[in-house]
Parts: structure tokens; C-alpha cells; sequence
């Protein structure tokens, strides 16, 4: 499933997909794939991006970034 919610919000935040592989260490297209719903994130992957994420809005949870 497509994850629309944190594209969305990567977007309003002002990170790229290269912003947040680079945390990740994974390729681009690893990423876009994951964004696209063709991978799953793994627990790891989401809490890394949880964290970044929480730092540009400290109200977040996990569940409104990510269909879990």
C-alpha cells in the first residue's frame, strides 16, 4: 500500500528521499519503493524515520506517518 501520509509529509517537512536514505542506508530506489508500497518498511526503517520526522513535529505518532 502506497504510503501516502509520509510522502506527504516528508514533503512539508522539506526533506527529499535523499534526506531520509541517507539516514536509512539504502539505495534511492530501495526507498522509492518503499514509499510506493512495492516493500514494506522494516520496524527499524519506520523508527528512523519516526524520529527524524518527530524532530520537525513533536505531536506525531507512529500511526500517522505510516498505514500500520
Amino acid at each position: 500500500m502506497k504510503q501516502t501520509k509520509l510522502i506527504e509529509l516528508r514533503n512539508q517537512f522539506g526533506l527529499t528521499q535523499q534526506d531520509i536514505v541517507k539516514v536509512l542506508g539504502i539505495s534511492e530506489g530501495a526507498y522509492s519503493q518503499k514509499e510506493t508500497g512495492k516493500r514494506g518498511f522494516n520496524q527499524k526503517e519506520m523508527s528512523l524515520i519516526f524520529t527524524i520526522f518527530k524532530a520537525h513535529d513533536p505531536h506525531l505518532n507512529m500511526q500517522d506517518i505510516f498505514l500500520i
